[in-house]
């Protein structure tokens, strides 16, 4: 067996484990957590990608990408995932040679709220937003990535306060955390 055809058949078989775990998004209520662990340089991304496309597919509407607490690597991140999720080249990588996957079509378009701009123009922020009530009434999954910085995260939260309790509870939402050895919540913190 070739070697490409054997880690996309390990990478499939790893993901299908994980949304195995993952709680049935159709489901009125849920919340649960979970932890993988790679070494560096080990699919990581590559892992986390291939479980998007599947959470999304399962019915996971809302899909948030905790990316470090650096510009660079939230950009980098944002990149590889409009690679080979959402088709959408912000910087014209494409004439670089870099591979994007083809735009999905409008009913399997992502709605991205945040991109790979330059610096801070691609960062989450509440301006120029559609209102997080107007998500919950569409059907596209939506993506942010964001750094683990205050002023995000707390412009990320306003963004969810600013929302009907209804239209929150709507979005069955993922959080994946790239950077879980940096900069992660405090789980003694009350």
């Amino acid at each position: 067996e070739e070697k490409t055809t054997k880690i996309i058949r390990k990478l499939d078989n790893d993901t299908e484990n994980i949304i195995a775990q993952l709680e049935n998004p159709l489901r009125e209520e849920f919340n649960s957590k979970g932890l993988v662990v790679g070494y560096v340089q080990s699919g990581k991304t590559a892992n986390f990608t291939a479980l998007i496309a599947k959470a999304v597919d399962a019915g996971y509407r809302m899909i948030i990408v905790l990316a470090g607490i650096h510009n660079v690597l939230r950009k980098q991140t944002q990149i590889r995932l409009d690679q080979e999720l959402t088709g959408m080249d912000d910087l014209g990588l494409t004439e670089l040679g870099k591979i994007f996957i083809d735009e999905p079509s409008d009913m399997k378009r992502w709605l991205r709220l945040s991109t790979a701009g330059p610096f801070d123009q691609g960062e989450f922020s509440n301006k120029g937003k559609d209102p997080f009530n107007s998500l919950a009434k569409r059907s596209f999954p939506v993506l942010a990535i964001v750094k683990k910085n205050t002023t995000v995260l707390e412009a990320l939260i306003q963004y969810f306060d600013n929302a009907s309790q209804d239209s929150r509870d709507s979005i069955p939402l993922l959080v994946i955390d790239d950077e879980a050895d940096q900069a992660s919540v405090d789980g003694n913190a009350n």
